[in-house]
């Protein structure tokens, strides 16, 4: 069974020490990676709390770093709130 989050509260861990990341309906805990990221921690910090996916989809990550968020993976956004994020959800 999947893990469903809410939006509420994958929209509470938007810090360095605590962060998740919403990117085509699925929700990454993030937090172990921060500190490798290439863009930075603002990069990471300005795409949490809401839905990520243009922000992820618009840099052209590479195949490898589309693998390497799959181990920070902890569940799905609850579909009912989808109306809450700033931009429709991609599929």
């Amino acid at each position: 069974m999947q893990n469903i989050i809410s939006f509420a509260e994958a929209a509470k861990h938007t810090k360095e020490d605590d962060l998740w990341l919403i990117v085509n309906k699925k929700v990454y805990d993030i937090t172990k990676f921060v500190d490798q990221h290439p863009g930075g921690v603002d990069t990471l910090t300005g795409a949490a709390g809401k839905d990520g996916t243009d922000d992820f989809n618009s840099v052209g990550h590479s195949d490898s770093a589309k693998k390497e968020m799959e181990k920070y993976y902890i569940g799905e956004l609850d579909p009912n709130d989808a109306e809450k994020l700033k931009a429709p959800l991609k599929t």
